[in-house]
């Protein structure tokens, strides 16, 4: 895991993703109606990277290479990062990364067809 911390942020109105901001450091970065009217959804950094090097975040689909059970990474109250799969199944990231297929699909912004909860039966 890297010890930097960064965000990413989706722009509700203008459906564009920011990459990379780090607020405090640049705020120029961001348009200044994405901040004022509260636009903006913040996703960070969780520090891993798929098989490919990709950075993983908050809202990312990710999944195993030729499964289409995806899942969404979101973060615990107590901090960990955890993915929910597609059949309500809860899944620690730090474990499901260890598999050399697990790759980063999407987000649940700009592809959000990528996760489809199953309904049981």
């Amino acid at each position: 895991m890297s010890g930097k911390v960064k965000f990413r942020a989706w722009d509700k109105r203008e459906k564009v993703m920011f990459v990379d901001i780090t607020p405090l450091k640049d705020p120029s970065t961001i348009p200044i109606y994405a901040v004022k009217r509260g636009n903006l959804i913040w996703m960070q950094y969780t520090g891993l990277k798929d098989k490919n090097g990709k950075e993983i975040y908050d809202k990312d689909i990710v999944g195993f290479e030729g499964d289409d059970c995806n899942g969404v990474v979101y973060q615990e109250e107590d901090g960990r990062w955890m993915i929910e799969w597609c059949d309500g199944d809860k899944t620690p990231l730090i474990l499901a990364i260890k598999r050399r297929d697990f790759v980063v699909k999407g987000n649940i912004f700009e592809t959000p067809e990528l996760f489809r909860k199953e309904v049981a039966k």
